[in-house]
């Protein structure tokens, strides 16, 4: 039964997190671990993307899928504000998006972050991120 509530619970998250941002994107809000994934989470680049209702960094996908939008907030690009300089931002290892944040965004197909430097824009409330898929 706790197993059943759980699953309903993430459902419901989903749904409720999934939402029409404007007429260009589809967003949902994830909580974002810096690092590289084969590093344990050490170092620079995307470790993890978790779908959450409690964060404020938002993961957008434009609606011809030809870019993935992150913003993140300033106080969770603290420790790492020496990556964040100028108007790029390189990624060193590639990241999958997980499939159940890919299905939320609306994507049929996987969604990469590669390495490679990416426009990277300062906002009001932290920076957006723009990765061409």
């Amino acid at each position: 039964m706790k197993k059943l509530f759980s699953k309903m619970l993430v459902l419901c998250a989903l749904f409720i997190a999934v939402s029409a941002v404007d007429a260009y994107s589809t967003q949902i809000t994830i909580k974002l671990t810096w690092g590289k994934k084969s590093k344990n989470c050490r170092g620079f680049g995307i470790c993890r993307f978790d779908v959450s209702i409690i964060s404020d960094d938002i993961l957008r996908l434009s609606d011809d899928h030809s870019t993935l939008m992150l913003d993140v907030t300033s106080a969770d690009v603290k420790g790492y504000e020496s990556y964040f300089f100028g108007p790029t931002i390189t990624i060193e290892e590639e990241y999958e998006v997980p499939a159940e944040v890919q299905k939320a965004l609306g994507s049929d197909k996987p969604l990469y972050i590669r390495p490679g430097k990416y426009k990277c824009e300062k906002t009001s409330t932290g920076y957006t991120i723009y990765f061409a898929q």
